[in-house]
This record gives C-alpha cells, sequence and structure tokens, in this order.
C-alpha cells in the first residue's frame, strides 16, 4: 500500500495549488472533491451539479437514514463526511494525510489520522476494531477513491494483490451490520491491460504517448497499483459481500480531471507562481518530482482516461450476513 509519505506527495504537496485554484474558478465555497464527478452521461451539466449528484447518489447506494454511522475510508477532504452529517447522520473518515485531516477537523468533521491496514491482519500489531467502531457497528461504508492506493507495486511484484484486497472487504465486514452496504468507487487499469513496469514506462517518450503518461501517473501516485478491473475487485469480495450495483464511471473522469487541470493551469498571477513553488517544494528530494510536474502541466490525468490506459468504477456491495 502507499505509505503515509506517499500520500502526502500525492495529496497534500497539491493542497495549496489545487485548493486555490478551484476557488478561482468556482467560489470559495467549492466543495474539495478530488475524486470522480457522476455526469451519468450529461456533459452539458456543470462540475458542481455532477459532484452533487456523485454525492448524492453514494448516500443513495448505502441507503442512509438519520442516525446512521458511516465510515468513509480515504475520507480526503471531508465532502462525505459532510454531506452525512448535514443529514443527520455520523460520519467517521480516516484518511493518511495530515494536510486532509487537520482540513476536516477544522471543519468539525470526525477524520482521524489512520491506515484501515491498522485494523486488519495485514498490521504487526493489529489494533482492536471498537477503537473506530466505538463498539457499535457502521451502518454502512464507503471508500471513494482510496482503493487504487491500497496495493503497492511491491504487493503486486510479490503476489499479494489480491490477498490486500481481500483483507480490506474482511476488515470492512468486520466492522459493518449485517447486510450492511459498502459503496466503492476506484480506478482500475483500462481495456488497454496493466502496463509491463518494465517495458511499458517511459517518461522521456514523446509528448501525449501512451508510455509517457503511464510513467506520469505511476510518479503521480508513488507506491500505488491499479486493480486490473472490476472482476478483480469483485472475486476478492465473494463470499463477504454481493454486487449489488456496478457503473462505468471512466468518460465521467475525462471530464473531471479536464476541469481541474482547467483550474490549475489557468493564470493566476504572483499567487499561483507561489502555489505551484510550494508543489514543488513539498515534493522535493522525491525522484519523480519533474515527472510529477509534467503530469500536471500535460493533462495526464484527463489523458489517461481519455486513452483508456486507465478505468474507473462505481460498484455497490451488501454484506452477505
Amino acid at each position: 500500500m502507499a505509505d503515509q509519505g506517499d500520500i502526502q506527495v500525492a495529496y497534500d504537496a497539491m493542497e495549496s495549488l489545487w485548493i486555490n485554484s478551484m476557488k478561482r474558478k468556482f467560489g470559495s465555497d467549492v466543495a474539495l472533491d478530488f475524486t470522480g464527478a457522476r455526469y451519468n452521461g450529461d456533459y452539458t451539466r456543470g462540475y458542481e451539479e455532477s459532484q452533487a449528484d456523485k454525492r448524492n447518489y453514494v448516500l443513495e447506494q448505502i441507503g442512509l437514514k438519520k442516525g446512521d454511522k458511516i465510515l468513509d475510508i480515504g475520507c480526503g477532504w471531508g465532502n462525505m463526511l459532510k454531506e452525512i452529517n448535514e443529514e443527520g447522520a455520523c460520519g467517521v473518515g480516516l484518511t493518511l494525510s495530515p494536510a486532509q485531516q487537520k482540513y476536516c477537523l477544522g471543519n468539525g468533521w470526525d477524520a482521524r489520522l489512520k491506515n484501515w491496514k491498522a485494523y486488519s491482519s495485514l498490521s504487526k500489531e493489529t489494533l482492536n476494531l471498537d477503537e473506530l467502531t466505538d463498539g457499535n457497528l457502521f451502518d454502512g461504508v464507503i471508500s471513494i477513491g482510496a482503493f487504487e492506493h491500497f496495493c503497492s507495486i511491491e504487493d503486486f511484484e510479490h503476489g499479494r494483490q489480491d490477498a490486500v484486497y481481500r483483507e480490506l472487504f474482511r476488515m470492512v465486514q468486520s466492522c459493518l451490520k449485517p447486510k450492511g452496504r459498502f459503496y466503492l468507487q476506484t480506478m482500475t487499469f483500462g481495456d488497454r491491460g496493466a502496463p509491463d513496469l518494465d517495458k511499458d514506462i517511459d517518461a522521456s517518450a514523446s509528448k501525449g504517448s501512451i508510455s509517457r503518461i503511464v510513467a506520469q501517473w505511476k510518479a503521480y501516485f508513488p507506491g500505488s497499483y491499479l486493480p486490473e478491473g472490476e472482476k478483480q475487485i469483485v472475486n476478492a469480495a465473494s463470499q463477504l459481500f454481493n454486487l449489488t450495483r456496478s457503473e462505468d464511471g471512466r468518460i465521467d473522469y475525462v471530464e473531471t480531471a479536464r476541469v481541474w487541470l482547467e483550474a490549475v493551469n489557468a493564470p493566476g498571477g504572483l499567487n499561483k507562481w507561489l502555489e505551484w513553488g510550494k508543489f514543488i517544494w513539498k515534493g522535493r528530494g522525491r525522484p519523480e518530482l519533474i515527472t510529477r510536474y509534467k503530469a500536471v502541466r500535460e493533462d495526464a490525468f484527463s489523458r489517461g482516461f481519455a486513452y483508456n490506459i486507465i478505468g474507473h468504477k462505481r460498484l455497490t456491495f451488501q454484506r452477505c450476513s
């Protein structure tokens, strides 16, 4: 799994640049939602409307009711915690990003700087689930845009990818009420299949080429290896969860990423230059820094989805018993 240092490079380094760019484009009250929006095939709809539709869809999929307690694994900047609390329920978030936790706590949302693996057999010193559940199982669990970081390249190379995913589902089952729902939104490899890590990655290849885009994705999310696709995820959940709904969000993510990069690369005067400086400073000492910078400048996010290098799934599971 990507460790805390990897997550800080991927997300904390973007904090000032991305947040301020989005506020300049949409206003100071824009939801800081760093996950794919749900356009549902209608790309004439606005970005903010589509992000709101995604959040409403998630709550619908888990059947949220007033008084429910929901776990958000990889809570990000707290958008779902905010929605859950506003619906009269209680949200508990897990994140590995100190910047994200600070932002959430500053808004009164319960975000904990914890790795879900700490509550699983993958940890050397497994924590008691009661610490997380407070003695009461969750009514629903969500994970939006975090699952893609749960398997590291090292895990994959040592044949541990499926085991990591199975353990995640076991951990979720252990803290979720019988028949409770688990909503999972994640990137996957696209229809082109998983790249050969020795042959298909070249940051010096021509701009816009497949091998350059793959290298830029690898540099932007260090320590992470994507699932092959829906089938691998569903197989990992089998015997513990049933898949009740599946949506493909790849094209929606093309538009989501286009909006993000348009905001980030828009002029912003001296403040924008200072924000780029923070982005570079926070990534200092990392060998992938220059490639990460080019990934943002060259729109590798949107291109990755558009070229079907990267896929995207919205999956709803129900606990078997």
